[in-house]
């Protein structure tokens, strides 16, 4: 009896392992770092799989371990492929979710608008003779939105039209102030006008 077949019977467990000495074996051979190709993370994701040669290895975030066995070497890279592929578009997903933050983004359910409403008139500093109208928050929708339907928002910024016109920019908050009915004529959009 070798000292790797002592080592497997040591470290099956009947819970870890489901009983299996192959998923011990294996599990053995990629902790050693000696698998053929691993991809995956068992504490980020849904698991960690790790192919070795026909077969291929998997660790759940509990820790359990599990191997399915292929009639072929290439059967069992087809099957590694499609786990490592999933796991990519979980990464640019993140990686997209990331960036969407650090611009500014904000999942919709969990922003509450405090000023600037959409349909409220505002002014525009630098374009202090032009009266603009609030169309709401900039909205982004993520790869993920199919599956998840969360949309985003960016609660720092407004999509606005000058009024009279209908074409749409976003602006920062910080730039924007409210206008009262009085101020700008609801036809022309100037600020002042003589007709209002």
């Amino acid at each position: 009896m070798t000292a790797f077949t002592e080592e497997v019977r040591e470290t099956v467990s009947p819970h870890k392992f489901g009983g299996s000495r192959i998923a011990a074996a294996c599990y053995l051979i990629d902790l050693d770092g000696c698998a053929d190709e691993t991809t995956g993370d068992a504490i980020d994701w849904q698991y960690h799989a790790a192919r070795i040669g026909r077969r291929v290895l998997y660790t759940d975030p509990q820790g359990f371990v599990w191997v399915d066995t292929y009639d072929s070497e290439l059967q069992a890279a087809r099957a590694f492929e499609a786990d490592d592929r999933s796991y990519g578009e979980y990464l640019e997903a993140q990686e997209e979710e990331s960036q969407a933050w650090s611009d500014g983004f904000r999942p919709a359910d969990s922003v509450v608008i405090d000023r600037f409403h959409p349909g409220e008139a505002v002014r525009v500093e630098g374009m202090p003779g032009i009266a603009f109208r609030v169309e709401g928050m900039p909205t982004l929708r993520l790869s993920s939105f199919e599956w998840s339907g969360i949309e985003y928002v960016n609660p720092a910024r407004r999509l606005v039209h000058m009024v009279g016109d209908d074409r749409t920019f976003d602006y920062d908050c910080d730039i924007l102030s409210s206008l009262d009915d009085d101020d700008y004529c609801s036809s022309c959009g100037q600020v002042g006008c003589g007709w209002c």
